[in-house]
């Protein structure tokens, strides 16, 4: 049997490391937080779109900036909530006794509980029968509430990444799945917020999407979030961290270039060009690049920025969006891969059309995401 530590097994700190808020995500799941103050919350997207990176956001840590102290990645999506999260996988964690051993070890680890604390939040599930083991489930889950509550919480949060890992054969080990064990919406303790994530039904086993549908499928408090990877506002999540991620790249080597016009007393290009207005911040600083470099350089002290004399520079930025939209098949964590490789200098940006397309890509990195 996998223990509790089991999912230590994921390695999520080149995750973290990245980690940019999916806003797209993000902002619903705060307006549901600011509608309910308990319920269940299901998020259903591709693969590979940031399903698990939102779910770290909101409960992983890293070291500070003084590298001593521990803070939260992104965990401000509500006032006074604490959240715990157990990623399911097939194998790791799949079963009802291994979801309820890595929720018990996320929960303390969470809260940091000492030794004379923890018997208070162990699990004592009767496994053997389904009614009685669903009736220990959710006294249990009031109990972690009411233990979240005593350490400042005013809610708390449970996110299941990766409802749709639960494999067939999941039930043979207690004779019942994960989502057999889990409270029903109208059964939510207050205070208290279950957030699934899960890919969208063609992903699914089907009769456990079906079963997970017919549980969780309805009630004051049930809201559900489909995302396909056409919808406007994950491509414009994607547009923004593009920029975040590519700006100081090519900010610097737009600068460069200038900077070599001016030492060569070059004519500048007086041509305007619509895409300046593409990413205002990338506009903005190069224009502060610019009147900076003229400092250095009086006689171009009456020019403006020479958008003209960037155009390479915006034709590559063209083509990389482009070639890593194509490559990355429109989806986070492999666009994520791709740009922090080229912002890191580990790939050209005239490489990035010809690496092998969605999951396939992968293996031209050391280090793939977690999906």
């Amino acid at each position: 049997m996998t223990s509790s530590s089991a999912p230590a097994a994921f390695d999520f700190s080149a995750m973290d490391a990245a980690y940019r808020p999916p806003n797209y995500l993000r902002a619903p799941f705060r307006e549901y937080l600011y509608s309910f103050d308990k319920g269940v919350y299901w998020l259903r997207t591709p693969a590979a779109t940031g399903k698990t990176m939102f779910v770290r956001g909101l409960n992983a840590k890293r070291l500070g900036k003084d590298q001593k102290t521990t803070e939260g990645i992104d965990s401000n999506i509500a006032t006074g909530m604490r959240a715990v999260a157990v990623h399911l996988r097939s194998g790791v964690c799949a079963t009802p006794r291994q979801f309820v051993e890595a929720l018990n070890a996320a929960f303390d680890a969470e809260f940091n509980l000492d030794e004379a604390e923890r018997p208070k939040t162990a699990a004592s599930i009767r496994y053997g029968d389904l009614t009685e083991a669903r009736a220990d489930l959710l006294a249990w889950l009031q109990r972690l509430r009411d233990v979240a509550a005593e350490k400042g919480a005013t809610r708390l949060l449970l996110a299941i990444d990766g409802l749709e890992q639960i494999p067939a054969g999941s039930a043979a080990e207690e004779g019942y799945t994960i989502i057999d064990l889990l409270p029903g919406v109208s059964e939510i303790p207050a205070n208290f917020i279950l957030l699934l994530t899960s890919r969208p039904a063609d992903a699914w086993v089907p009769e456990l999407f079906e079963q997970a549908a017919l549980k969780f499928g309805g009630g004051h408090g049930f809201m559900v979030r489909d995302i396909t990877l056409n919808d406007d506002t994950y491509e414009k999540m994607l547009r923004l961290y593009f920029w975040d991620t590519v700006r100081p790249m090519f900010r610097s080597r737009a600068l460069a270039h200038l900077e070599q016009l001016l030492e060569n007393k070059a004519r500048l290009a007086t041509d305007k060009d619509a895409r300046m207005a593409n990413d205002v911040t990338f506009r903005d600083t190069l224009k502060s690049d610019w009147k900076k470099l003229t400092n250095k350089h009086p006689r171009y002290s009456m020019n403006q920025l020479p958008v003209g004399d960037l155009k390479q520079t915006l034709d590559e930025i063209d083509k990389l969006w482009a070639d890593t939209m194509d490559r990355a098949d429109r989806r986070f964590a492999y666009v994520s891969l791709i740009l922090t490789n080229v912002a890191g200098g580990s790939l050209a940006l005239d490489s990035v059309s010809a690496l092998p397309k969605g999951e396939a890509m992968l293996a031209s990195f050391e280090a793939p995401p977690a999906q």
